[in-house]
Parts: structure tokens; sequence; C-alpha cells
């Protein structure tokens, strides 16, 4: 079907659908598709137009490509499924129900919003801003690309997905879990206030949180540029065999933080404040130019590093709650740390580094 202007497909009918399994086309007019029923566009149908295309119905899926020089529109009921290719200046996808994608979506911006789900098993491929929201958001493989990449949600779920943003990454949710790789060029800014931060191993990878912004740099005739921040606000961070990379600097405010086995490393200053326990067994914590400073509720550092060249200091604060006892005894391993504890390695050079009482191991 082609038409010189405007080409519009309406059923008004409860349960009356569209099916397009061909080629739709408007050389100067902007394309729309409205129904009560279901819209499916089937592979290989192409649907294209020189301005934009409208979408709108109970349930839409498209198998085949759907490609407007400035912007491509959708509004669903129920469900929106997207298994081939979309292409456009501007898509926004809007959904009551779930919104997936296991095809690919290419752009200058990308707004997807699902109301109760948003899966993203393909790709999502933008210049400039995409920006994936939902109550429960899931990334299941693929990738999310951008300048800048915003992930809103109830529940965020990263398996495997590579999220990478050129210049910003906003993360806000109120559980969020992480066994891919998040990455920035410039900031990297994660709140997950009523939940978690959890960052684990899958299968033989790591799991990596990664902020690649530029370093400071000095030169002659340049000025001096600064580096970027990775900046971290959680209820629980968990990075347990994880890794968390900040070409700058790098910010973490939260109730527990654990390390364990973990490895962070910050170009610049690493400010810790954490009002519970601290956990950094045979974990790693640097500042590759400069220092590490914060405080905590309670410290574990059995087997674990602290290090920067200029200072590296961890205060341990507590409630005043704890005593050291008289004739303090070896802990288990799995030893959970009283407010106001410090226990590390007897041998540790880093026992300088921290004020507090200490406990039976140190």
């Amino acid at each position: 079907m082609y038409g010189n202007g405007a080409v519009r497909l309406i059923g008004t009918k409860g349960g009356v659908g569209v099916r397009d399994n061909g080629t739709l086309t408007s050389l100067t007019g902007n394309p729309s598709v409205s129904t009560n029923g279901d819209v499916t566009i089937g592979a290989p149908a192409r649907m294209n137009a020189a301005t934009d295309i409208g979408i709108n119905g109970a349930n839409v899926t498209n198998a085949g490509s759907i490609a407007a020089t400035q912007s491509i529109d959708a509004n669903t009921m129920q469900e929106f499924d997207n298994q081939g290719t979309l292409n456009a200046q501007r898509i926004g996808l809007t959904t009551r129900g779930a919104l997936s994608n296991s095809g690919n979506m290419v752009a200058s911006s990308v707004n997807l919003n699902g109301d109760q789900s948003l899966t993203n098993s393909g790709s999502v491929d933008t210049t400039n801003e995409a920006v994936l929201a939902s109550n429960r958001l899931t990334l299941s493989g693929g990738s999310v690309k951008g300048g800048t990449v915003t992930l809103q949600g109830g529940t965020i779920a990263n398996q495997g997905a590579t999220v990478n943003a050129g210049r910003l990454l906003t993360i806000d949710a109120t559980r969020m879990t992480n066994s891919g790789t998040l990455a920035s060029g410039g900031d990297a800014r994660v709140n997950a206030f009523i939940g978690h931060l959890r960052q684990r191993e899958r299968h033989a990878e790591r799991a990596e949180f990664t902020e690649r912004g530029r370093r400071d740099v000095e030169q002659p005739g340049l000025g001096h540029q600064r580096g970027q921040m990775l900046d971290i606000g959680a209820q629980n961070v968990l990075n347990g065999n994880g890794r968390m990379i900040s070409a700058g600097a790098l910010n973490v405010r939260s109730n527990s933080f654990d390390n364990t086995n973990g490895k962070i490393d910050a170009q610049r200053d690493a400010t810790f404040n954490v009002s519970g326990k601290l956990m950094n067994d045979n974990g790693s914590i640097a500042s590759k130019t400069t220092m590490v400073t914060g405080t905590a509720g309670s410290l574990s550092n059995v087997g674990g590093k602290i290090d920067a060249p200029l200072s590296a200091e961890i205060r341990v604060a507590g409630n005043g709650d704890y005593v050291p006892p008289v004739d303090p005894q070896p802990q288990p391993a799995g030893f959970e740390p009283p407010s106001g504890y410090v226990r590390m390695a007897a041998d540790s050079p880093d026992v300088r580094k921290y004020s507090g009482f200490y406990g039976p191991d140190g």
C-alpha cells in the first residue's frame, strides 16, 4: 500500500484488529494505525514513512520493519512486543501492561515505558538518549547504548546485559540486581535507597560496574580537565566478587557495604559513608592518586586491603554500645561485627588507619 499523503488504518469496533504482512509506505504523510483490537506486523512486512508513524491498539506485535524519518510513537492498552526493527529519529513506546524488545531499535532518542513490566533482550542503540522505565525492568542479555542512559523502576534486574552511556548513566530503583556490565564514559549515579544494589558473578564472567570517565589532565594551554564521578546511594550495597571502577572520584552512601572478595578502584578520592557494617574481607579498596576516606559503623578487613598514596583512613564510629571483652577470643569466620568493631589480621599493615575499638583478630 502506497500513498503520497497520510495513510490511516482505523478499526473502531471492539475486537477488530489489523494485520500487515506486506508493505505500507507513505511518501509524504504520516501513516497511522489505530484499532481497539490487536495490531500485528509480521515478517517480512515493512512500514515506512517520510515523517512520523503512529500505532495504537490493545496489543501490538512487530516482527517486521518499521522506519520513519522523524518519529515512531506507539501506545497500547495491554502489551507491545517488538521482535523486528524500529528505526527513526525518535522512538516512543508506552504500554499499560508489558513491553518487550527482542529486536533492534535505532534512533537518536528512545523512550520505553511499560507500566507493569519492561523486558529487553535485544538492542537499543541511540546517539543521544535512552530512557527505560517500568515497575519491573529486566535487561536479559542484549544491550542499551546512548549518550545518556536512564533506567527507572521499582525493581531493576540486569541479567548479563551491557549498558553503556557515553556521558551519563542514571539508575533510580527501589531494588536493583546486577550480573551484567554497567558503564559510563562520564558520570554514573545510582539511587536505590529502599532496596539493594547487588553485584554477583554470572557463570564464569565477572560482574562489573564501571565508570570510564576522563582522568585528571593538566597540559599547557588546555587548562585543567576534571575526572568524572561514580556516585552510589543504596540501603545495602553487595559487591561480593564484583568490581567497581571509577576513572574519577567514587562516593558511596549506604547502610551496609559488603566488598568481600571484591575490588573497588577510584582514580581520585574514594569516600565511604556507611552507617552500618563495612565488610572488606579479602577485598580491595583503593584510590590510585589521592585518598580513601570515610566512616563506618563497624569494619571487617581480614585479608583485605585499603590503600591510597596520600591517606587511607576509615573512621569506625559505632554507636557506643559495644564494649570490647577483657580477654578476647578469636571469632569464627562468619562472625558478624557489632557496631564499633574493627576486625582484621593481626599483622595487617592497615591497623594504623582506623580509629575505634579493635577486635580479637587485631
